[in-house]
């Protein structure tokens, strides 16, 4: 499966995307990803202004935490920036 970061999360990361090992759910990648890319992440991540996406869909939509994983799926992670 692909993880694709976006702008504050890629900074923190230090790259465009990721190829992982499939995970069953989506709890246990941003684990995953967390014990990873260390607390600044955990911190982002955790944050409102992130949204995450599988397959374009806002995880809260598919169970958050418990949203299954397949091996094809693609993850997108990325902060929302306001401005006028």
């Amino acid at each position: 499966m692909k993880v694709h970061f976006y702008s504050g999360i890629r900074d923190i990361s230090g790259c465009k995307e990721l190829e992982i090992d499939h995970v069953e759910n989506a709890g246990f990648l941003i684990a995953s990803l967390c014990n990873r890319y260390g607390e600044d992440f955990r911190q982002k991540i955790y944050s409102d202004d992130t949204l995450i996406l599988i397959n374009g869909c806002h995880i809260k939509k598919l169970g958050g935490d418990d949203a299954v994983l397949n091996p094809n799926d693609r993850i997108d992670i990325l902060q929302v920036v306001g401005g006028g």
